[in-house]
């Protein structure tokens, strides 16, 4: 009969349409649904060749860490005891004698530690305008001024710019020889970190102050200040703080024993470093550079500063550790060494840029050391 329902006996299970799942296409057998891959994974998927260098870049950097680590704990376990750089341990005298026996100079003149809380505020700021400027804000390492070092260098084509901190600078001081390795480059930069975290930057640069080479045989701030002014470095003016600070990148070029003009110009730029970092306004900048240095004594009282100073830089190579004074025998020729220095300058005077070439002036020299004492050779 059209239209009548079908009748369903008692007890027989009835069959119903199921119907589709949502969004499913009817009449579509439904299979077991696939998950899509997060983005990170479609990323990847999508570059392999930019994975990999990411994979091999992070493998690098762990295993260079591991090595960098093993190092610093190598390095580490070398240093003396940390109680040896508090010390103020005099460097010995050394008299370098000529070929006939006469006294070229003395070197290692050193007179007392002077501490940071007594020496002027603003000699304190020319060092650290000149040399440091991120001294409080770094680690022993300046990663942003290496940055800045190397972009300048780049820039002008040779080094007009160091990296290197004031941590840096007294690690090499303290512990290293003066010889320019990898191995001792790596090794001034573990030492550095090292001394930030035993010392606090007031010490560092205390030390630092007390240690480092002004040029003229004179280690230190105080022995620098009595030779170029005559008094102590507590009663220096600005524009002489400016002068000491200016000396520590190349104390021959920059003595005003030497030049007063060269004196002069780098006074000035250390009173423009002083304005760049904020020490000092322009006016007072303006004002210092003004002033005279007074200076205790006009010329160079050695008359051999170049050779006197190369010879100075090999003897830690060349004598190694030794607290007794030294007399250095040379075959320097005063009289020609003399001669040779001032015709040598006179041609510099005409060059727009002059180099530091005092050690071609003083062409080849054997060098003999012996002790007070104990006669010792080397040659």
């Amino acid at each position: 009969m059209k239209g009548a329902r079908r009748s369903v006996r008692p007890g027989a299970k009835v069959q119903r349409r199921s119907e589709p799942a949502f969004g499913a296409r009817r009449g579509m057998p439904r299979g077991p649904r696939k998950r899509r891959p997060n983005r990170l994974k479609r990323w990847t998927l999508r570059r392999p060749w930019l994975t990999r260098g990411i994979r091999f870049s992070l493998v690098a950097s762990l295993w260079g860490a591991i090595v960098l680590g093993l190092a610093v704990i190598y390095f580490i376990a070398r240093v003396p005891d940390p109680v040896i750089a508090t010390l103020d341990d005099r460097p010995p005298n050394v008299t370098v004698l000529a070929e006939d026996g006469t006294v070229l100079a003395e070197r290692g003149l050193r007179r007392g530690h002077v501490r940071l809380d007594v020496l002027p505020p603003y000699l304190v700021q020319a060092v650290l305008a000149t040399e440091d400027r991120r001294f409080y804000h770094h680690f022993g390492i300046d990663p942003l001024g290496l940055l800045r070092a190397t972009f300048r260098n780049a820039s002008a084509g040779g080094v007009v710019e160091g990296g290197s901190t004031i941590t840096q600078q007294l690690a090499k001081n303290l512990f290293l020889s003066p010889k320019r390795t990898y191995v001792r480059k790596l090794e001034e930069v573990v030492y550095a970190v090292w001394l930030e975290q035993r010392f606090s930057k007031q010490e560092i640069l205390e030390l630092y102050l007390n240690r480092v080479y002004f040029g003229g045989g004179t280690y230190g701030v105080e022995a620098a200040s009595r030779r170029y002014f005559g008094k102590s470095s507590r009663f220096v003016t600005l524009p002489q703080a400016a002068l000491l600070a200016g000396l520590l990148k190349a104390p021959s070029r920059y003595s005003p024993r030497r030049s007063v003009k060269l004196a002069n110009a780098r006074v000035n730029e250390v009173l423009e470093n002083m304005v760049q970092a904020g020490y000092l306004s322009e006016e007072e900048a303006r004002a210092a550079g003004a002033l005279p240095l007074k200076l205790s004594a006009k010329g160079d009282d050695t008359g051999y500063p170049y050779p006197v100073d190369w010879v100075a830089e090999l003897i830690p190579e060349l004598v190694g550790e030794h607290d007794g004074d030294l007399i250095v025998e040379t075959t320097i020729d005063a009289t020609l060494q003399r001669v040779s220095q001032q015709a040598l300058r006179r041609l510099l005077e005409h060059l727009p840029d002059p180099v530091d070439a005092g050690r071609a002036a003083g062409g080849h020299a054997y060098i003999g050391f012996r002790c007070a004492s104990d006669t010792m050779l080397v040659l």
